[in-house]
């Protein structure tokens, strides 16, 4: 049986149907999702398992707690194994609403075992924090109250508040709300730490807050990626950046001068422009780092 063929019986096989939200809410909605790509990652697997869950019996998931636009962007990502975010937001849908958006996303990847969603969740994040310095009280508490100590999703938060205080003249007493939750303070001190650390830098170049040189600081912003879910990622697992988005930074290094650049074969040999004509899959790179991996700058 050809590859193609393969693919075909899958996305005509057996299907999942996938209830997501609250029933009666206004966003509330069902998908059909194929059988077998679903069972690619390892919570849905053992959901699905014959004679186990009821799930399994009956091919019905139910998901009420979680948000559907979460859901959605995890559908997208089971086919293309990407997120391709919608346009950042302008005056009819404050940034505000979006930060609390990707902070979900990023919990509901965790919820399910899905580390390369999360990742993805993450860059994104840290991208539009570099350029936006305003969380609403409301997001930052989600991310306290979804997550365990010394996650990805918490280090953002703990730099994002020593900044505003260190940096901006922000009142620490307006975050005291989050002392409740274990870890914060642990959170906080490991902040400052890494702020007066940047601080110390001989070349002057600020790395603090670290969520403006997320690649550079991968190790604390990635999340494991389970080996069913990895096989299924090309290249990598990095978030889709559009060209007109500005404060991209090299995967490499963390520069912010980096340009969109084709990971393609074609591109590296001949040095052409995309052969699919847009952006979508390109990756950020800067000049010296193009440079140093044979790729034309």
């Amino acid at each position: 049986m050809s590859a193609a063929q393969a693919f075909y019986d899958t996305l005509h096989g057996p299907q999942v149907t996938v209830m997501v939200g609250n029933p009666g809410s206004d966003t509330y909605q069902v998908f059909k999702v194929p059988k077998p790509l679903l069972c690619a990652f390892a919570w849905f697997d053992k959901a699905l398992k014959q004679g186990h869950f009821q799930e399994g019996e009956t091919n019905t998931i139910a998901l009420p707690e979680d948000p559907t636009h979460a859901f959605s962007s995890f559908h997208y990502y089971i086919y293309h194994h990407d997120v391709v975010f919608p346009e950042r937001p302008t005056e009819g849908r404050p940034l505000e609403g979006y930060l609390y958006e990707l902070c979900e996303h990023w919990i509901f990847g965790d919820k399910y075992h899905i580390g390369g969603l999360q990742n993805i969740a993450t860059y994104e994040l840290c991208t539009v924090l570099t350029s936006y310095e305003d969380m609403t009280d409301e997001t930052l508490r989600l991310c306290y109250e979804c997550t365990i100590p010394e996650s990805p999703l918490r280090i953002i938060i703990a730099d994002y508040v020593v900044n505003n205080v260190e940096n901006l003249g922000v009142y620490m007493g307006d975050y005291e709300f989050l002392g409740v939750f274990e870890g914060f303070i642990n959170d906080i001190w490991n902040a400052k730490d890494a702020f007066h650390e940047s601080k110390l830098q001989e070349d002057g170049e600020s790395n603090f807050p670290r969520f403006i040189k997320p690649y550079k600081n991968s190790e604390l912003f990635e999340v494991e990626v389970e080996p069913a879910e990895a096989m299924r990622i090309p290249y990598t697992s990095r978030a889709v950046w559009r060209g007109d988005w500005p404060g991209v930074t090299c995967t490499h290094c963390g520069d912010s001068e980096a340009k969109l650049f084709c990971p393609g074969n074609n591109a590296k040999a001949y040095g052409t422009a995309c052969f699919y004509g847009d952006d979508d899959h390109m990756m950020p790179f800067c000049g010296k780092c193009l440079k140093d991996e044979g790729w034309p700058a």
